[in-house]
């Protein structure tokens, strides 16, 4: 079980840092301050998956609730 709980963490730290990436290319391309994409680095700071990204096969972890997405989307559509 800490294994999932470590493997959980390090993929949603992976893609994280993917789409940080992918911001900072786009930002150095424009040459734009980062003060005027708030929105934007609040959205790449959500915990989200990627792709690319996914838990193995033997992961236990199960998403009970998720805190990146708004109203019963949230909690998987089982809260009406």
């Amino acid at each position: 079980m800490l294994e999932d709980h470590f493997e959980l963490q390090y993929v949603y730290m992976r893609s994280k840092l993917v789409r940080l990436q992918r911001f900072a290319r786009n930002l150095i391309g424009n040459k734009k301050s980062v003060l005027s994409h708030k929105e934007e680095i609040a959205e790449l700071l959500k915990d989200k998956l990627e792709e690319p990204f996914a838990l193995s096969e033997g992961n236990l972890y199960i998403r009970i609730m998720d805190e990146g997405l708004n109203g019963t989307e949230a909690y998987n559509n089982l809260i009406k």
